[in-house]
């Protein structure tokens, strides 16, 4: 009785825009909106085959993979999640990241998560790491260790979306730095919340393999279509 009266005076929101969704994450007009990426996925950035565009890229990580294209409902409810203190939609972004990781890495022993880290100055002025809560969920539905230390941001870097791939790819060179007596010998699994060129999975997979990482896969919720990405 008293699950119902609280259902009843606080329902269940859509992850991605809000609105009273029916008990479920999402609610049915925005689900409509959702593009997931489906099998045959390339077996580099994940991205279906059909729309994949890393040709000629090189990354630090061995794979990656997300669960839906950032656009629409997608984008909306990431943006929501991650500017906009709505940390309950994290839920829903990290059970979709949970369904990718079972499809596509399923064999693959992890010893240890890592979520993509953000500087001090960023962390004060947000007041959470939206990627750590990510994690959270992921650990606990999985057993991976989480470990929000193993990896850290040393200082502030220009906003990736201001700039061409070109520049991205080198814009957070030496920004990350990884615990080799916390990821040494460890097959890693990263997560974020988009993937846009790879560039931040990649060099924080760099880090990560520089501190004695056997391997370095990747998970995001969303990617953009790296071949409208010049």
């Amino acid at each position: 009785m008293v699950a119902s009266l609280i259902k009843l005076l606080f329902p269940a929101r859509c992850a991605c825009c809000g609105a009273v969704a029916g008990g479920s994450d999402v609610c049915v007009r925005c689900k409509e909106k959702i593009t997931y990426i489906n099998p045959p996925v390339c077996e580099l950035c994940g991205s279906e085959l059909k729309r994949c565009g890393c040709k000629n890229r090189k990354y630090a990580f061995d794979r990656a993979v997300s669960a839906m294209v950032y656009e629409g409902a997608v984008r909306n409810g990431i943006r929501r999640f991650k500017f906009e203190g709505k940390v309950a939609a994290g839920r829903f972004f990290a059970d979709e990241m949970l369904r990718v990781i079972s499809r596509e890495y399923g064999d693959v022993k992890f010893g240890l998560l890592l979520a993509v880290p953000m500087s001090k100055l960023s962390l004060k002025r947000r007041g959470y790491n939206h990627c750590d809560i990510l994690c959270g969920h992921i650990s606990k539905k999985t057993g991976i260790e989480f470990d929000r230390r193993a990896l850290t941001k040393l200082r502030e870097s220009r906003q990736q979306h201001t700039l061409s791939w070109r520049e991205r790819m080198t814009n957070l060179s030496g920004v990350f730095r990884a615990d080799s007596k916390k990821v040494a010998g460890k097959t890693v699994l990263l997560a974020d919340d988009i993937m846009t060129t790879g560039a931040t999975l990649s060099e924080c997979a760099r880090a990560i393999k520089n501190a004695g990482a056997k391997e370095v896969f990747c998970v995001s919720a969303a990617m953009t279509e790296l071949n409208r990405i010049n």
